[in-house]
């Protein structure tokens, strides 16, 4: 049994860790928020529908969430240095392959495949590793962690918008290729985790020293919560664009601005987020989230104009202020030493259960119009708020 973290190092290498992971998190999530930027582009390239450009997202998210499961069992076995270098060479990989991909739905739907299994192999390493080298002040590394997951979800909109319309939807995949190739030069010449390592300290969990923690209650609602989230976290961020640009009259490229400047609001939720629940507990701070997400949710089909934008912020704050929450309570809930394959069951029940709502909102989309969009998801997070009520009636020992 593992009685300390494996990777500890001075707070200055600890820092630079920290700051690393934070530009790939914004990779990673800008990565998978290219898409709904450019599905009309593809739509128009390929002769497709919404439905079909759909399904091309769920290809995409579940190789995204469902590599998670594998990668954290990987991680706990070969270590994290070398799952954020595959993490590195197969997202720049797959982006440079949808970026040169013929004009065959088929094949596309192929490196989509690969970018997916590419940035699926990113949160269960870099969560892993914050979790054990920031244990004082856990929920405050994940809040800045996460600020760069948002920050990329921010960007991605604006930046896929700009270069679609103006160079083509292949570009944006290009220059997020290039990025990530640049990253990976940075990684291999930094050398940040060789003298952070404890040899021999490393144990490989079995299914039977792992089962135990991952049947008991609160892991299950958790993993319930986080299932809910994902519905309502991959059906909205798929959709904003393609919402803003119908209901408020905008081109491509204004409606890529105003997704990013209202996902904005997920940086400074990140942030808010990661503190609160060092503060007052995780669980307090995600039923709290989840009520104000479930409010937006339900106002947001029934405004328009600087109001819209106005609630779509606030939602996008809460909405990813639940992450770190998230993140931190995992952590209290299982031991150091097996979190890498439990943190990938668990974004697999987020990012990769969800894979499921692309064709659905599509269908959706043309059947009974956009606004039914936001009915849909109420039920997720009504259900997500039930479960967090009964989790914060349950006494749980940290095992930090």
């Amino acid at each position: 049994m593992l009685k300390k973290p494996i990777l500890r190092g001075t707070m200055d290498q600890r820092n630079r860790l920290l700051t690393f992971l934070t530009f790939s998190h914004g990779l990673d999530h800008a990565f998978e928020n290219l898409l709904p930027a450019v599905i009309l582009l593809i739509a128009s390239d390929f002769n497709v529908s919404l439905i079909q450009i759909g399904v091309l997202g769920s290809i995409l998210y579940f190789a995204f969430g469902g590599t998670s499961i594998p990668a954290g069992y990987i991680t706990d076995k070969i270590g994290e240095t070398k799952m954020l270098l595959l993490f590195l060479c197969i997202s720049a990989g797959g982006s440079f392959l949808v970026a040169f991909s013929p004009t065959n739905f088929t094949t596309l739907a192929i490196f989509f495949l690969v970018l997916g299994v590419g940035i699926g192999c990113y949160h269960t390493v870099s969560t892993t590793l914050l979790s054990k080298t920031h244990a004082e002040a856990r929920g405050k590394a994940l809040g800045i962690h996460g600020v760069g997951g948002s920050t990329g979800v921010a960007v991605a909109p604006i930046l896929a918008a700009w270069l679609g319309k103006s160079y083509g939807w292949r570009s944006s995949y290009l220059f997020f290729a290039v990025f990530s190739s640049l990253m990976l030069v940075i990684f291999l010449r930094g050398k940040m985790f060789s003298d952070m390592e404890e040899k021999k300290t490393r144990t490989n969990p079995s299914l039977k020293e792992i089962t135990p923690y991952l049947l008991s209650l609160p892991v299950i609602l958790v993993f319930l919560v986080r299932a809910t989230e994902g519905l309502f976290y991959r059906s909205s961020l798929f959709i904003l664009p393609v919402y803003f640009k119908e209901i408020l009259s905008v081109d491509i490229k204004q409606s890529g601005f105003l997704t990013s400047i209202v996902l904005g609001g997920g940086v400074l939720g990140q942030a808010l987020g990661g503190i609160l629940s060092d503060k007052i507990g995780s669980r307090r701070t995600l039923l709290i989230f989840f009520i104000i997400d479930a409010l937006m949710i339900l106002i947001i089909p029934r405004v328009g104009g600087t109001t819209l934008l106005a609630v779509a912020t606030c939602f996008m704050f809460t909405l990813f202020g639940t992450q770190p929450a998230e993140n931190s309570l995992v952590a209290e809930l299982i031991p150091a030493h097996i979190r890498g394959v439990t943190y990938g069951i668990f974004f697999f029940s987020t990012f990769g259960l969800s894979a499921i709502a692309p064709p659905i909102v599509g269908l959706l989309v043309e059947t009974h119009g956009i606004h039914s969009i936001f009915d849909y998801i109420l039920m997720p997070a009504l259900v997500g708020i039930v479960v967090l009520a009964m989790l914060n009636t349950i006494r749980i020992e940290k095992k930090h």
